[in-house]
This record gives structure tokens, C-alpha cells and sequence, in this order.
């Protein structure tokens, strides 16, 4: 025990050093984390910045992470525009994102204090995109049996 605490007060600080310095980390699929200040600081530079603003008790932020934007096509049309992406997770009310989201007209998002509930008409277009998203993975399927007959044929 007092072995571990001299090696962290020895080491300690050089390794918060080290993270500190970490430029912004970036998921396999190109999303940054969102951080105040960082769009601004983006398109300084001349870069587009797309950001999602999310949850995970938000029911349609999790549909459209899971659909559109992790969409091989959608990620690739983005990143040969060099549209960066950063993700701005509001998962536990984070009063940086809070105050980014009612900077952009969202202010009734800030005083949300339950999960995400949906309108009908939303639980309606998430249906709708449900069976088109099933109609689609149909017509793959159907696609890769063809492919597969085909080869096997060879």
C-alpha cells in the first residue's frame, strides 16, 4: 500500500501531464469528443464541423447513431468533404453541452428532467424508418444469396 502511494505521488503528476497534452481522441469511425470551445477553434481553421448532440436516454439520438450517422456511405461522403465530426454527449446533463445546446435555440432541451419521451409523430417516423431500414437489409440479403449462387457457379 505505501509502495503504491509513493509511486503514484512520484508519478502521479507526469501522467495527468501526459493526458492533459492528449490531443482529442478519435473513435475508429472518424467522431471526436465535443468540447467548449472546439468548433469555434475548428472553423478558425477553415474546417466544416458537424456535431451530434446526444444521449443515451434519448431514443432518436440513438436511432440516428446507430443508422445514419455510423452509415459507411454517409461517414465516407463526410470525410471526403473533410467535414470533421464531433460528438457532444449530454448523457449526464453536462453544463458545457447544456449551455451549447440553448446557445443554439435548444432551450427547452435544458429543462428536460425525465427520459426523452417522443411525440407520436416521431414514434412514427422512427417506425417508418425501422421498416425501411428492414426493406433495405432485405434487399441486401437477397443481394448476397445472388452473389452467392453466382460464385458458386464459378
Amino acid at each position: 500500500g505505501v509502495l503504491l502511494a509513493v509511486a503514484l505521488w512520484t508519478f502521479g503528476p507526469n501522467i495527468v501531464k501526459q493526458l492533459d497534452a492528449a490531443p482529442a481522441a478519435q473513435s475508429a469511425n472518424g467522431w471526436q469528443a465535443w468540447a467548449p470551445g472546439r468548433v469555434d477553434q475548428l472553423t478558425a481553421q477553415g474546417q466544416s464541423v458537424f456535431v451530434d448532440f446526444t444521449a443515451a436516454w434519448c431514443v432518436t439520438c440513438q436511432y440516428n447513431k446507430k443508422t445514419t450517422l455510423a452509415n459507411a456511405a454517409v461517414l465516407r461522403d463526410i470525410a471526403a468533404k473533410k467535414v470533421v465530426l464531433l460528438r457532444a454527449d449530454w448523457t449526464r446533463r453536462d453544463p458545457a453541452v447544456t449551455a451549447a445546446l440553448t446557445q443554439l435555440g435548444a432551450s427547452k432541451a435544458e429543462t428536460h428532467n425525465g427520459p426523452m419521451m417522443t411525440s407520436c409523430e416521431e414514434m412514427r417516423a422512427l417506425k417508418r424508418g425501422l421498416r425501411q431500414h428492414k426493406r433495405e437489409l432485405a434487399a441486401a440479403r437477397a443481394r448476397v444469396a445472388e452473389l452467392e449462387a453466382a460464385a458458386a457457379d464459378c
